[in-house]
């Protein structure tokens, strides 16, 4: 399967890679470094004392975003005791999040998404033929 990942920060730093999984299903994307001065270093925290649009402290730090994409005829089935329903997403023990894909226009992927992630994680998503 083909996977893309997305970042964004909140320094304006913005970028996109791809791969495929291997023989496993597995995937792997290096590791990406962000460079901030050394005065953006001590203001920034500083900066979570200040009412934000969004209210106090809502700066988010490490936001990545996962495009999946499968073949045409399969759809996603989720594990009812791995995933749980939390409003538009299915988000699992470790704070990984799926947004539904009942609710794409596209059904041929999932964005999956996670925040302030620091280590590997793994997940397991399973596909079926469709009808």
């Amino acid at each position: 399967m083909r996977v893309v990942r997305q970042w964004d920060t909140s320094e304006g730093q913005k970028g996109e890679d791809e791969t495929t999984t291997d023989a496993k299903g597995s995937v792997s994307f290096k590791r990406i470094e962000f460079r901030m001065s050394w005065l953006k270093r001590i203001t920034k925290p500083l900066v979570i004392f200040v009412p934000a649009s969004c209210g106090l402290g809502w700066e988010v730090y490490g936001h990545a975003l996962f495009n999946i994409y499968w073949p045409r005829g399969y759809a996603l089935r989720f594990d009812d005791r791995t995933w749980k329903k939390a409003d538009a997403t299915y988000e699992n023990r470790e704070g990984i999040h799926i947004y539904d894909p009942s609710l794409a226009s596209n059904k041929d992927y999932i964005g999956l998404y996670v925040f302030n992630k620091r280590a590997d994680f793994e997940y397991t998503i399973t596909l079926y033929r469709a009808r």
